[in-house]
């Protein structure tokens, strides 16, 4: 749901994960908490430095198999034909 409704994070992004949140149960004060909790943002933050710095990830979503970097959308039957492959190595 995060990738499909990606337009809308980019534009109202506290609306648009509180309303995320929202459809898979999260209250409104449980993604407040999450918000305001820093340990949680360092985190986030630190992980995403890692992305871009250690592993070159610079397009949503990537996927990584078998060592093999997967980046950008695709279809499924083009994602089902290149992990095929990947998984018979």
């Amino acid at each position: 749901m995060l990738l499909k409704r990606q337009g809308e994070l980019v534009k109202r992004p506290l609306d648009t994960l509180k309303s995320i949140a929202g459809h898979f149960g999260m209250n409104r004060h449980a993604v407040e908490a999450c918000e305001r909790d820093e340990a949680l943002l360092q985190k986030i933050k630190t992980d995403q430095q890692f992305a871009a710095d250690q592993l070159k990830v610079d397009a949503t979503p990537t996927f990584f198999v078998n060592g093999e970097k997967l980046k950008g959308a695709m279809s499924f039957e083009e994602s089902e034909k290149i992990l095929a492959a990947l998984l018979k190595r």
